[in-house]
């Protein structure tokens, strides 16, 4: 804790002898100038009640004596002086050392080391007593309310002296209103303002914190005050009503005075009423907590109408009659972040896209831990894991006609996806606004080059080439250059609990009511799952949200918003400003960001979106994402039309559980369609059937069969079970003897249309991706007559019959838990949890095995009575394409080999080096189809 607030102070200059080590300077301090030299020392008790009837009154804790040396003792001013005081006494005695130790006064230093000691010994008794306070205050506040309650006034009366003295005591000891185990954070709101603009920047102003910790807004509303110095996330929302502005150039910023912390990117607005939702997302550094903060936004020309025409919130707009829903008009989220990000800045530039993807070019950072740029504007990140990604660019394009734009993260080569955004537009007109997408990416490595891509189906992209933003201008002062960037990414690495939901198209009701978003997909999780169409949280706690969809709608401009709340619509946890959209079809990427305070987590909860006319409908005019729309023939970039980030403010906690650090391959996603909705033309591919042994053979409806295997195919597997099994125990085989084989209990069938189609789109993109086939898995080795898969050997008939050996069609073994394998049928197998429980050895992908012996290392016994004693695998449909073969870990010759797109999959020859096993991996989920759970039990050595 000492360590932590000695960080979020700086001193600059420094005078030993005015600190009071051996001079006298405090003291004269104290006389003179200082009242808290007046105040009784640390030792001062509070009076005890005067009547034996009372009860027995809780006293502030003592500070203990300090020390002190024979001839040398801390100034008065420090015997009785804060945490504060004392911090900064310790922070000049480095300066001082050294200004001795190049004089060599010994005698100095000698007393110098006393001192410190001394002063250490005091700030350690003050840390002491301020955690011990709190609840003596919180028991002596009960006692006052249980007194009040039987009217004993008196009693009352004397409990609150008790309490007044108590919080007097905290506030002189440097007491602070924050949890130190969590980030600093705070959800600010405010109403309808107007903003000077015309050249000059000006403060904005809020009304309430909904949320804080560590983060405090002053009584005037347009100042903050933090406690602790660092680097913030900072979303601002607002939107805005100036009519026949012209297209201004606009800009956020937070200050401290005259020194500017960090700044978001230069925009612009319509000429003509514009209603949309603007958001802006930067980074900012807090070097001086001391100091007063400010929020401003600044404009070229014109000034800043937030919400004017009219105040959200009167009987409606959302809701049932006579619901007032008090909607903010502007808000701004402040989080702390702490391990790895960086605020990454270009300027004006035009990108190809036109069908493609193009690089985003970066020219500096402005704020960065553990991010960087490299010499060749790659993007390298020194800790891997999930990262929130934001970007932000002012669209220049002139004339652009309504093209589906998206946003990825990549690897430097472009092979790999690490993340991607939905699917936009753009105005058809010159189109000024701010566009911020906001997704997670996923980075496998530590020492990850990347790149940030913007793609486009048609036309080039212009990232405000039409002027230059900053010179002289174009906000402040005249000759105060505001050099806003034109283009900005802000990343942040996600420490604890986080997901990103995406969704396709779709109508939600609107016209005065709340409608729950559909999401069929879980791009990434961890803590946080989707089910039955609602969210469930591990962790309570603050959790920032951030909700991008494309809008199709051909709406007037209707109030709108977004919240978080109970499924039951109890509680509502969370909501963002309210905003409108064009009166004419709506193309613009709306980005809307607020906090939520989760605190059930035995709760579901449903993020909803409300329209006080019309309906809101998502990206209904087209699907993006069909051969394209960006991308080389045959690519399917699926950009999803709706998605929502979930992001768990903090670091991992002690008492978190493993959530914060590992994986779950337990399924996260919901289906897209309700069953007796039949599969679109543009979700089957041409000549898809389904295998003729299957009770389900056309796509007329979206089946979700499980059906009970005859007792033909269960003898069939048992057979499989036992000749793959091989007498042959890894690491991985975690504890426990090495069972004999395994004896088969049930197997059944799994008919799913879903994942079924998926799996015969990922086949036909790759037949054509490799349209001359690729090389047999049992040629890899050097030795065609050997290194056939041991499955294709035991079975035979019908089942192998419907593989594709063109493509290294396999049927494959898959170890999991009996809940695992339930879930995994229901909703396919997620990459974003590889790794949980077969590790990594040869990259972060889903492994199987062709012997059952190996996928039974993975196995686990159900905590499950039903199941009790029971074991699962799956034998999976895999389809290998191209494979990379190699005898051991090696994960930079796998990402190169996958890199560059020459190979599809991985195989793991352990077999060869070392005697064990070959283990399949696979890196698309669309390759796997689950289509048999085989439950078992374990046949051990005794026989049992």
């Amino acid at each position: 804790l000492c360590r932590r607030r000695l960080s979020c102070i700086r001193w600059t200059g420094c005078n030993f002898g005015s600190m009071g080590c051996g001079a006298s300077g405090v003291e004269k301090d104290a006389r003179n100038d200082s009242p808290s030299a007046q105040e009784p020392s640390s030792s001062a008790q509070p009076v005890a009640p005067a009547t034996q009837e009372r009860p027995e009154t809780v006293k502030p804790t003592p500070t203990p004596a300090t020390p002190k040396p024979e001839n040398d003792a801390l100034p008065p001013a420090l015997q009785s002086a804060g945490r504060l005081e004392l911090l900064n006494a310790l922070e000049k005695i480095p300066a001082e050392r050294a200004a001795l130790m190049s004089r060599e006064d010994f005698d100095a230093l000698a007393k110098l080391k006393k001192f410190e000691g001394l002063l250490k010994e005091r700030l350690a008794a003050v840390e002491k007593e301020l955690g011990e306070l709190p609840t003596q205050l919180k028991t002596v506040t009960a006692k006052k309310e249980a007194a009040m309650e039987q009217e004993d006034f008196a009693q009352a009366k004397e409990l609150k002296s008790q309490e007044e003295e108590l919080r007097a005591r905290m506030m002189k000891l440097g007491w602070e209103d924050i949890d130190r185990s969590l980030p600093c954070t705070a959800y600010l709101e405010g109403s309808p303002q107007e903003l000077k603009g015309r050249g000059t920047w000006d403060r904005l102003k809020f009304s309430c914190v909904k949320t804080k910790n560590g983060v405090s807004l002053e009584p005037e509303g347009n100042l903050l005050s933090f406690t602790c110095k660092g680097v913030y996330l900072i979303a601002v929302s607002y939107r805005e009503c100036t009519r026949n502005t012209q297209s201004s150039w606009t800009g956020i910023r937070l200050v401290a005075g005259a020194a500017v912390c960090g700044t978001s990117i230069g925009y612009g607005v319509l000429r003509n009423g514009d209603s949309h939702i603007n958001t802006a997302v930067f980074l900012a550094e807090i070097s001086d907590p001391r100091a007063k903060h400010a929020l401003e936004v600044g404009r070229s020309g014109d000034q800043i109408r937030i919400n004017m025409d009219t105040t959200p919130g009167s009987d409606g707009p959302l809701g049932g009659p006579g619901e007032v829903e008090k909607l903010p008009s502007v808000s701004a989220s402040v989080m702390e972040i702490q391990k790895a990000y960086a605020q990454l800045e270009g300027s004006k530039q035009q990108l190809k896209c036109n069908g493609e993807w193009s690089d985003i070019t970066f020219s500096q950072t402005r704020t960065s831990r553990a991010v960087d740029l490299s010499e060749n504007g790659s993007i390298l990140f020194d800790c891997s894991g999930v990262y929130l990604v934001t970007l932000s660019f002012r669209e220049g394009t002139m004339n652009c006609v309504n093209s589906w734009t998206g946003a990825r993260l990549v690897s430097a080569n472009g092979a790999l996806v690490y993340g991607r955004s939905v699917g936009f537009g753009a105005f058809k007109d010159n189109d000024t606004h701010i566009n911020t997408v906001t997704f997670l990416a996923k980075i496998p490595d530590a020492e990850a080059k990347c790149k940030l891509q913007l793609g486009r189906a048609n036309g080039p992209l212009r990232i405000c080439v039409d002027f230059q933003p900053g010179s002289g201008g174009p906000i402040g002062k005249d000759g105060e250059v505001q050099r806003l960037p034109c283009v900005a990414a802000a990343v942040a690495l996600c420490q604890r609990a986080y997901a990103q939901f995406d969704g396709p198209h779709q109508e939600l009701r609107g016209r005065g009511e709340w409608s729950a978003i559909i999401f069929t997909r879980a791009r990434f999780a961890c803590g946080i799952s989707i089910a039955s169409g609602t969210i469930t949280f591990t962790l309570p706690g603050t959790y920032q949200i951030v909700l991008n969809y494309r809008e199709g709608s051909e709406s007037i401009d209707s109030w709108t918003c977004a919240r978080l709340v109970t499924a039951d619509g109890g509680t509502v946890c969370g909501t963002s400003v309210a905003y409108g959209s064009m009166q004419t079809s709506d193309p613009h990427l709306n980005t809307v960001t607020f906090f939520a305070q989760v605190q059930d987590v035995q709760q579901p909860y449903l993020l909803q979106v409300g329209r006080s006319k019309a309906s809101i409908k998502i990206c209904m005019d087209c699907l993006p994402g069909s051969d394209g729309p960006i991308g080389s023939a045959g690519e399917a970039e699926r950009l999803p039309c709706v998605s929502a980030c979930f992001v768990l403010a903090g670091s991992p906690m002690e008492d978190d559980p493993e959530i914060a650090t590992t994986e779950d391959d337990r399924p996260v996603t919901v289906r897209p369609t309700a069953p007796d909705q039949p599969p679109s033309p543009d979700e089957i591919p041409p000549g898809a059937h389904c295998p003729v042994y299957w009770k389900n053979q056309g796509f007329e409806h979206r089946f979700t069969d499980r059906l009970e295997e005859s007792a033909g195919l269960e003898e069939q597997l048992q057979l499989l079970l036992d000749a793959t099994w091989k007498d042959k125990r890894t690491r991985d085989r975690k504890e426990g003897e090495m069972p004999r084989g395994c004896k088969l209990v049930s197997v059944t069938r799994v008919e799913d249309c879903d994942l079924w189609l998926r799996y015969l789109r990922g086949k036909e993109e790759l037949k054509q991706k490799r349209p001359k086939g690729v090389r047999p898995i049992n040629e890899l080795d050097g030795n065609s007559e050997s290194g056939f898969v041991k499955t294709l050997e035991a079975m035979a008939g019908t089942h192998v019959e419907t593989l594709d050996a063109s493509l290294n069609e396999h049927y494959l073994w898959h170890g999991t838990t009996v809940e695992g394998a339930l879930g995994i049928t229901s909703t396919g197998f997620k990459l974003s949890f590889c790794g949980s429980h077969a590790g990594t050895m040869f990259g972060r992908g889903s492994y199987f095995a062709e012997c059952s012996s190996k996928a039974d290392e993975y196995t686990k016994d159900s905590d499950n009575p039903i199941y009790k004693g029971m074991y699962a695998m799956l034998l999976c449909r895999v389809v290998c394409g191209e494979m990379f073969y190699i005898t051991k870990s090696d994960h930079k010759a796998i990402a190169a080999a996958l890199g560059s797109g020459e190979y599809d999959a991985v195989l793991g020859d352990r077999e060869a080096s070392v005697g064990t096993y070959r283990e399949f991996v696979v890196f698309d989920e669309r390759f796997i189809y689950p289509e048999y759970i085989v439950l078992y039990k374990r046949v051990l050595p005794s026989g049992t």
